[in-house]
Parts: structure tokens; sequence; C-alpha cells
């Protein structure tokens, strides 16, 4: 175990990726604070993400990067240089090259990474994980990786999602300018391509469902999307877009529940304490509910049998789930 000194250690995290993973990321944040009250805690994420960790009271600094860490060489010098000196720890979730030679020049002591990468070059410990056996949540990944500075992997595991009562309030209005209410079900079709999707018909079939059985139902666009979306749902649902990440964390905390795939959106909902439905494919691995569902109690996953596709998820299946939820 490494051995830090007792005056305010400040430690780096590192996971400049999209936002469902830097949300996965989170139960980090909480698991050191609540284990090392003392640790400065930085993040270091992507430009794009950065938003989802506005007001958490686990986090004392967030630094952004382009996203994916992706940057040139002349960025990784003056990244290198804004971090020399400031860190005794950096640990690195994602490990891209670049990333991983800027916490190298930057020659800060202890640097933590996965062993699978050959990226482990620049580290100084590294955690073997086999993370493509995908066997435990992507979180339970993140959190063994502190292991070598004495954080254990707490039983309970959440995500966090803060979302100011400022922002509540706005998410409401969006909700109501799109004809619809706080207590609504949302849906969520689009999907970012990082796992198999329920057929967007299906989401339409889920739209008439619950409104049949009462329950006001609004789909969650994109901006850029929002007048197709609107198209192939009709005029008998709601269809809202909120125009930035923060606002649209104001949308999913006023939400009953979210129906939703794998995506960014599902785990902020479950951060801001949302109950959602995840629907998620049972093959392979690498993007079940198993490695990716959703974080926290009071949720439901639906997946298919192994070797089947999304679509034989029934609608009524997927209805039945919805009204369970208290």
């Amino acid at each position: 175990m490494v051995v830090l000194s007792d005056s305010a250690p400040a430690w780096l995290i590192a996971r400049p990726d999209k936002i469902g993973d830097l949300m996965c990321a989170t139960p980090v944040f909480r698991a050191i604070r609540a284990q090392r009250p003392e640790v400065h805690i930085a993040a270091l994420v992507s430009d794009y993400a950065a938003p989802v960790l506005q007001g958490s009271p686990f986090v004392d600094e967030v630094i952004a990067v382009p996203r994916g860490g992706g940057f040139g060489w002349q960025a990784i010098g003056e990244l290198s240089a804004r971090l020399r000196g400031r860190f005794e720890v950096a640990v690195s979730l994602y490990a891209t090259p670049p990333l991983s030679a800027a916490l190298w020049r930057a020659a800060i002591p202890e640097r933590i990474a996965p062993a699978s990468r050959w990226v482990q070059v620049f580290y100084n410990q590294t955690v073997t994980q086999r993370r493509s056996r995908s066997d435990r949540h992507e979180a339970v990944y993140n959190l063994e990786l502190f292991a070598p500075v004495g954080i254990e992997t707490p039983a309970a595991i959440r995500g966090d999602l803060w979302v100011s009562e400022a922002e509540r309030v706005e998410g409401a209005a969006l909700l109501h300018g799109a004809g619809s209410r706080p207590g609504a079900v949302g849906i969520l079709p689009a999907m970012g391509g990082s796992a198999a999707a329920w057929p967007e018909e299906r989401y339409v079939a889920l739209a008439c469902a619950l409104l049949k059985r009462g329950l006001p139902a609004v789909v969650i666009a994109d901006p850029a999307q929002i007048e197709a979306v609107k198209g192939r749902f009709g005029s008998e649902t709601p269809v809202v877009a909120a125009p930035d990440l923060r606002r649209l964390g104001g949308v999913l905390a006023n939400l009953r529940t979210l129906v939703g795939g794998s995506t960014g959106p599902l785990h902020m909902a479950a951060g801001a304490g949302t109950a959602v439905v995840g629907l998620y494919p049972s093959f392979p691995p690498s993007q079940t509910a198993t490695r990716w569902g959703p974080l926290g109690e009071g949720h439901c996953v639906l997946s298919p049998a192994v070797g089947e596709g999304m679509e034989t998820i029934g609608v009524e299946a997927v209805v039945a789930a919805v009204e369970a939820m208290p």
C-alpha cells in the first residue's frame, strides 16, 4: 500500500470518456470522500461529459480535456505542465496513450491503471482485472483500482448526479412547455451505439400502451432530432429536448420512471434518483447489465433470453415493469 502524507493529499482521477462511463465512475468519488475525507479530489474528464459533475460534494476540481483523451502531443505537454507538482496520486480509469503519457510526463509519484493495456508502461502500479470478461460492473472495476491506496469497494454502490432545486424547476418548465408534466414516464429511444438497442417501433408502441393505461409519457429527444422524433411518435406523445446536460438532468429528475437502453442519460436519471427500466442485451458480455446496468436500488432491467435479439423484449413486459415501480 502507498503511504501518503497527512497534509491534504491531492488525487487525480482520470476518465476522459462518454457520459455513461463518467457516471459509472462517480462511485469512486463518493468512496474516496467517505474513506479519505482529507483528500483533494480532482476529476480529469472529457469536456463533453464534465457538466455531470457540477454540484458534486465529492469532487473538488474538474479538469476538462477533449473527449476520449485523444489530444495531440502539444496538448500532452500542456496538460502535463498543468498537473506537474500538484498530485501525489493519479488513477487512470480509462488509460488512453496520450493521457497516460501526460500523467507520466507530469511525474506524479503514484500512477495507477489497469494492467491489461500496453500503456501500463507509463504507470508504476497496475491492477490486474481482465475487464474483457465483463463479469462485474464497470463501477466495481473502477473502485478496484484504488486498492493500492487503501480505498475499499463499498458493499452498496450508487451513481451520483447532483441536480439543484433551480435545475429541477427549469426541468419541470421544459416538461410543461412540451405538453407534459413532472411525474411522467420518460421514454429514451436514442442510443449511442455502445450496445444493441430495442427497436424504435417498440418505443412508439410503448408510448401508446402507456397512454391507454392512463400513464402519461414523454419522449426524451436530442435537440437536433426533435422534429423527426415528433414525426415518428405522433401528436399524442409529448417530446422534450433539453439544450444541455444540466437541463437534461433537471428533466430526468422530474420523471416518475425512465425507460431506455444502455446510455449516458439512463445513468444520469438513476444518479438523480429517478427509477429506471433498463433494456439491455444478454450478449455479448461487454454490453450486458452485469457490466453496465443502472447503479443503485429500485431499478429494473429487462433482457432477452440468451441468443435472442432485443426485439423479443415485449412491450407488455416493459409496461408491467413501469407499473411495478413505486
